[in-house]
């Protein structure tokens, strides 16, 4: 009935993975894909069927994040999307149903947020104090040390994907490190240094108080402003789904209630 494709974000792989997905598949099978930033219209093209082709994209780490986009291309039937929530949610997750867009909802305003925190450190300010900062301000976690866990190449990889499509300019130290091998967490070295898996912690550089809420505004404000391109976009059907989406999938502050909520009460 349902056939999810999970494998690395290789459009060119993809596409020969999910042809050879559908010729083992009934006529009525739903055929899905975990990208997290591939077009699905992209993809759907290798297919005989692309109205039964979908996005089903799952949140790390899985066993904890409720949050499950269902991305529907071009070509996705009614019927398709329909089944593809009723399983979402029979599965125990939270589905939002969202257009093919780069990034889709929740990666698409996440990245600028952390391009906006690699600007800062290029400009000196100080990883350790920057992610206090946002933690106090609501977040789950600081953008560096969300980037050390995600994977700096795995970040690199979908900013260059958005930045093909979107057009910012990605900061050159992203680069830099992926070259050097500072991968985060799992290679001991990303914007902290990390032994047997535990943070080498280091004290926090002194900042002005008006230094900090500059970065506090910057990084939220980057947040915002692409949360307000998304819902002018239609990516999502509303406001309180994206919101939904960046609560559920970033842990975004939820007492200030989602980025264009927030937007609202300032």
């Amino acid at each position: 009935d349902l056939v999810i494709e999970a494998i690395v974000e290789d459009l060119t792989i993809k596409r020969k993975v999910l042809r050879s997905l559908e010729e083992r598949s009934g006529p009525n099978t739903i055929i899905a894909t975990n990208t997290s930033a591939l077009s699905i219209d992209d993809m759907s093209t290798a297919l005989e069927r692309p109205e039964n082709f979908i996005g089903i994209h799952f949140f790390n780490p899985v066993h904890k994040m409720k949050l499950v986009e269902i991305v529907v291309g071009n070509q996705t039937s009614d019927e398709t999307v329909a089944r593809a929530v009723k399983f979402v949610q029979k599965i125990s997750k939270l589905p939002i149903v969202v257009k093919d867009s780069p990034g889709f909802v929740v990666n698409r305003i996440l990245m600028p947020y952390l391009i906006e925190a690699v600007k800062e450190y290029e400009n000196g300010a100080d990883p350790v104090t920057v992610d206090k900062e946002m933690v106090k301000w609501g977040m789950p976690m600081g953008p560096f040390r969300l980037m050390d866990e995600i994977g700096i190449d795995v970040c690199l990889h979908v900013a260059k994907d958005l930045s093909d499509r979107l057009g910012f300019d990605i900061p050159a130290s992203l680069d830099q490190m992926v070259k050097d091998k500072h991968l985060g967490k799992k290679t001991g070295q990303g914007f902290y240094k990390y032994k047997k898996g535990k943070t080498i912690k280091g004290k926090p550089k002194e900042a002005s108080r008006s230094a900090k809420l500059r970065i506090i505004e910057n990084l939220s404000s980057s947040m915002i402003y692409e949360a307000t391109k998304v819902l002018k976009e239609r990516v999502a059907e509303n406001a309180d789904d994206i919101d939904f989406a960046m609560i559920m999938g970033t842990g975004f502050a939820p007492f200030k209630g989602g980025p264009l909520n927030y937007k609202e009460q300032k």
